[in-house]
């Protein structure tokens, strides 16, 4: 009856908010219009990254009634709870799983690492102040071996020369057996030829290399770089199965690695592969050579005489040497003088050479794989 009775009281514009089961409460007996309820609040959305729920909206003030003091305005509804945000997904392989850090393979069987490696041109770096401070190993790079080789050095000629001799032959053109006859001393002595048996006038010399040495060219083998293997990071965690969270390279450092003793290619998930080496060996060396004069003489005129004491018309000159003795046999000649000895020194050539043995190689192997 009450709802009927301010329906009758208020003016007809207000009748159509009334109904009967309109439950509202008005204030003072002027008949003030209601103020609407606030709207209720949005649920904040749920799963992964969920926004907050929207706040509800605010009741919208009610009319004033005909003569009456106007209804207090509704109240603000309560905003809505935040969503909880969804987990992120796991750092696929080789992705970021820190600031400065990759998820990578972690070390296979048989290998040692992770590590990185710096190098330098006459000395290897020291070991960054990160995570990768402690020394692993010290190597070198890319052996230089240097070119080798062995001369054979001939010096010069030593020629000895002796005595000028004639000797008798049993035959014309000193043919069959021969005899020493004598040696002429001093020279310039007139000697005759005063028998049918032919003679020959030697020059008696010999000649030896003296010096023969072997020039060695063995260079000290040299390395393009020094290098130094730097390890001691650790795995931080947060990757997937068979993964590790290490830390990435330094500056002046490349890659992130790991390494083996021996000579290995490489495991998987490391495709870059270098081999480096802690030593050499150096077995190369010269045979010795040996020489032989040529060319050299020791040499005398002979002066031929038609009378038997070197008096008379003179035949032209004829040279005798060590290496070419000359028969009296048709020289036309009764008697003869020679001349003091000169020498012809020639020269000293190689008749075995020298060559070079052994090698030299770098030794130790360490391979070094790195991403």
């Amino acid at each position: 009856m009450r709802s009927s009775l301010v329906c009758l009281v208020l003016s007809l514009p207000l009748a159509a908010g009334c109904g009967g089961d309109d439950e509202r409460q008005f204030s003072n007996t002027g008949g003030a219009g209601a103020g609407a309820t606030g709207g209720s609040s949005a649920t904040g959305g749920g799963g992964s990254g969920g926004g907050a729920g929207g706040g509800g909206t605010a009741g919208s003030s009610g009319s004033a009634g005909t003569g009456a003091v106007a209804g207090a305005s509704g109240s603000a509804g309560t905003s809505g709870t935040g969503g909880t945000a969804g987990s992120s997904g796991s750092a696929g392989a080789g992705g970021a799983c820190g600031n400065g850090k990759s998820c990578i393979p972690t070390t296979p069987a048989g290998w040692s690492g992770p590590v990185t490696v710096g190098k330098g041109a006459t000395a290897p770096p020291g070991c960054p102040a990160t995570s990768y401070g402690t020394s692993v190993a010290t190597l070198k790079d890319t052996f230089v071996p240097g070119a080798a080789s062995c001369t054979c050095n001939c010096g010069s000629t030593t020629v000895t020369c002796g005595n000028v001799s004639y000797w008798d032959y049993t035959s014309n053109s000193c043919g069959g057996l021969s005899s020493f006859v004598e040696n002429i001393t001093p020279v310039s002595q007139c000697k005759v030829t005063n028998n049918a048996l032919d003679k020959q006038v030697r020059v008696s010399g010999s000649a030896s290399c003296l010096g023969e040495t072997v020039t060695k060219t063995l260079p000290t083998p040299t390395w393009t770089s020094q290098v130094r293997l730097c390890g001691g990071a650790t795995d931080s965690g947060g990757c997937g199965s068979g993964q590790a969270c290490i830390e990435d390279a330094p500056s002046g450092f490349a890659g992130v690695c790991v390494f083996r003793v021996g000579d290995f290619p490489c495991p998987s998930g490391y495709p870059n592969r270098s081999v480096y080496y802690e030593d050499f060996t150096d077995t190369r060396d010269c045979t010795g050579c040996s020489c032989a004069p040529s060319g050299w003489n020791c040499n005398t005129n002979l002066t031929r005489y038609q009378s038997s004491n070197c008096t008379g018309t003179a035949g032209s000159n004829v040279v005798v040497s060590t290496s070419s003795p000359k028969c009296t046999h048709n020289l036309s000649m009764t008697s003869f003088k020679v001349s003091a000895v000169t020498k012809t020194a020639g020269a000293c050539g190689v008749t075995s050479n020298t060559s070079l043995t052994g090698a030299a190689a770098a030794t130790k192997p360490q391979t070094v794989c790195c991403r």
